[in-house]
């Protein structure tokens, strides 16, 4: 009683070392605030989309963040629930809810906003019910649902840009999960090998500024190598070509950046031949 008028926090812990309860200087409305925390273990078998832990978090208004992750960890749901805003009583007992979705490498695949989310029941393992594909939780024409490809095959060789198995190969997003998926971002990869060892940097990475998923604007770059490495000496990376009509040069604006052999930059020389 004699410390806490000055500690700037005070913790509790259960058997597992978790906190479940912080107070924290200012904090609160009028001094101090307490944070509870309680958590919940499901008896679901191990899997990306297949929820273990549930925490709720109980914030010094009252509302509270409610999250559920997998056994790895990762994040599939949160619903932060407006219990007792005082400011607008037309917030209480609403609820913004985000749900993360996964491959079966424990990749993240969809991202549903609160927008496009209607509910949800921990009652089933995943969260959202899906069924064929389609989750009765989700919002069929309306909300952002964000997606995320990735390389199924590598096709990428040391003289053409393509896919590299696992790596990041697109962002999409569509309006609700019926929707139609509108491309907004490429990435492609170039292939490197020395000594029995291959690397794939980037090599090409386009982004599309029309709402069809059209308009490509490509960023590339090219490398050199130090000798019978694997480390790159010099990257220039060029820029999407601006038209005359659009008041640009009508060339690509290129920028290179060199780097010793421990990969640190030492010089850029820029498209007006400027040297840094």
């Amino acid at each position: 009683s004699q410390v806490a008028p000055y500690a700037d926090d005070y913790y509790r812990y259960d058997s597992r070392q978790r906190v479940t309860l912080e107070t924290t200087q200012g904090a609160g409305a009028t001094g101090p605030g307490t944070y509870a925390y309680s958590y919940t273990t499901s008896t679901n078998g191990s899997g990306y989309n297949s929820w273990q832990t549930k925490t709720v978090e109980t914030l010094p208004d009252g509302n509270q963040n409610t999250v559920y992750t997998n056994y790895a960890g990762e994040l599939m749901l949160t619903d932060f629930s407006d219990i007792s805003d005082p400011a607008n009583t037309a917030l209480q007992g609403k609820h913004w809810i985000t749900f993360d979705r996964y491959d079966s490498q424990g990749r993240l695949i969809e991202e549903a906003e609160p927008s496009a989310v209607t509910g949800y029941s921990d009652s089933y393992a995943d969260l959202m019910n899906f069924q064929g594909g389609t989750s009765t939780y989700l919002s069929n024409s309306s909300g952002v649902i964000n997606l995320h490809d990735y390389g199924a095959s590598t096709t990428a060789t040391s003289t053409t840009a393509g896919d590299v198995l696992g790596y990041a190969k697109d962002d999409k997003i569509q309006v609700g999960q019926s929707g139609t998926p509108i491309l907004l971002d490429s990435t492609q990869y170039i292939a490197h090998t020395a000594n029995g060892a291959t690397v794939y940097p980037q090599a090409t990475s386009t982004v599309y500024r029309n709402t069809d998923g059209t308009g490509a604007e490509t960023t590339s770059d090219s490398y050199t190598w130090f000798a019978s490495t694997n480390e790159i000496q010099s990257d220039t990376t060029s820029s999407p070509v601006i038209s005359s009509s659009e008041n640009g040069p009508g060339t690509a604006d290129a920028t290179t950046v060199y780097y010793d052999t421990y990969g640190r930059p030492v010089w850029t020389k820029d498209g007006d031949g400027f040297i840094d």
